[in-house]
């Protein structure tokens, strides 16, 4: 139906929602007699309602977008032919060494959070003790690890960009190879970095997303087949799955006889769990945005500014032995604006997608696609999480932003300038 709705955009945010909602349900479904849960006529509606309401507000962008004219200087940028982007060898030569050095000092840093956790075994449970302590109240990476983190990101999403563009624009030459260096190297410095699986969804987001909406731009947004998309995704998440196991054999979180079990708990628990919560919530709202808010009152609690004692991992609720703390993304905004607030954030993050989705394809806005491929992480994982406002409204992000811009000036901007400078003086020279 939201297929239908949208106008068979099978990337509109509305069928990506339901799509990732589908999977969650049917994966906790599936396992419905071993997790022994039974789902509430209640938690149906409230999930379909809010989804559909979500949808309700991306119809309304749609039609805003619609009604709205073409800026001339947008036309312009919409029928220029792409054009093959260069950043110079010694230029990622010296990134690649920098993100080297980053790489040392995260292993230094994660090994040494390891042995506060009773580590015994060297480098080789690192990972396993390191997580641990993260999950310790009171936790909180050093900021110059954050910003490793955040700033080899950007780089990687430039590169990726860089690398994506030439190749869907057939514009690819050997030495772009040297260009998924800096990507993999950085892919490293995240899953030591964040001790944890989670970022390899946003990184095969950002990739996925890139790559289809650059294709899409190509072919003037014409000829979308649902059936490659579909393909696309299954293969992307394919590979989510498999990193997923890889990185968690590393850190000894599971065994190969409990990878399926695993995997079902990390896609589907948050169903029942949500039905749980339900069952127990008394629309007495504590606290606006404890749980939607966190980055805001983390800097608001560094700055003096209050003393709200917030956490982003919320309480674990047991299944048959199973316990689970992801509740989909209806949770955090009805336990924080109550029944009614949910539904209106719903409508309004409808309205925010749309925009940007329709707003992008209208002006083949090349900016807009990369901010939709970065923000699409949040778009995909609704149904098992919220992160549009408990990772996106915060510093991090905005950092996130700041280094791609310096990263895009730096890498490819600024030695486009001098090569030009240069030809332009020899032009000079008699």
């Amino acid at each position: 139906m939201a297929y239908l709705i949208s106008g068979k955009e099978i990337l509109s945010p509305f069928v990506l929602t339901v799509a990732m909602y589908l999977l969650s349900t049917v994966t906790a479904a599936l396992y419905m007699k071993k997790w022994e849960f039974s789902l509430s006529y209640f938690t149906v509606l409230i999930i379909v309602t809010g989804v559909l309401i979500f949808g309700f507000g991306e119809m309304f962008a749609k039609s805003v977008c619609d009604h709205t004219g073409t800026v001339e200087i947008w036309k312009a940028k919409i029928v220029e032919e792409e054009k093959r982007i260069e950043i110079p060898f010694i230029v990622t030569v010296l990134v690649i060494f920098i993100m080297l050095l980053f790489l040392s000092k995260t292993l230094h840093y994660i090994y040494m959070l390891s042995l506060q956790g009773g580590n015994t075994d060297g480098y080789k449970s690192m990972l396993s003790f390191a997580r641990k302590m993260t999950l310790v109240k009171g936790y909180s990476r050093s900021k110059a690890l954050n910003h490793i983190l955040v700033f080899t990101q950007a780089l990687s999403f430039i590169y990726g960009w860089q690398f994506l563009n030439n190749f869907v624009n057939k514009r690819t030459k050997i030495i772009d190879m040297i260009s998924l260096l800096p990507i993999g190297i950085a892919f490293i410095i995240q899953a030591v970095g964040t001790v944890t699986r989670g970022f390899a969804i946003s990184w095969l987001v950002y990739f996925f997303m890139l790559y289809v909406l650059l294709h899409a731009k190509k072919e003037k947004w014409k000829h979308i087949s649902p059936l490659n998309i579909i393909g696309l995704g299954i293969i992307t998440l394919s590979l989510f799955l498999l990193v997923f196991v890889l990185l968690g054999m590393v850190a000894s979180r599971f065994n190969s006889k409990s990878i399926i079990d695993t995997i079902a708990f990390y896609i589907g628990l948050s169903i029942p769990s949500f039905d749980e919560f339900l069952k127990n919530f008394n629309d007495n709202i504590q606290m606006v945005g404890n749980e939607t808010l966190y980055g805001i009152y983390a800097v608001l609690n560094r700055l003096g500014l209050c003393a709200a004692d917030t956490s982003r991992h919320l309480e674990f609720v047991d299944f048959n032995g199973v316990s689970g703390n992801v509740y989909t993304s209806l949770r955090r905004y009805i336990n924080d604006y109550g029944y009614v607030g949910m539904y209106i954030i719903q409508f309004y993050l409808g309205c925010f997608w749309g925009l940007l989705y329709y707003f992008m394809k209208k002006y083949s806005s090349i900016l807009l696609i990369i901010l939709f491929s970065i923000l699409a992480h949040s778009l995909v994982m609704q149904g098992i999480d919220e992160l549009f406002l408990s990772n996106y409204v915060s510093l991090g992000t905005l950092n996130l932003f700041i280094y791609m811009a310096i990263s895009y000036i730096a890498l490819i901007k600024a030695p486009q300038y001098l090569k030009g400078r240069l030809v332009h003086e020899s032009k000079k020279a008699p």
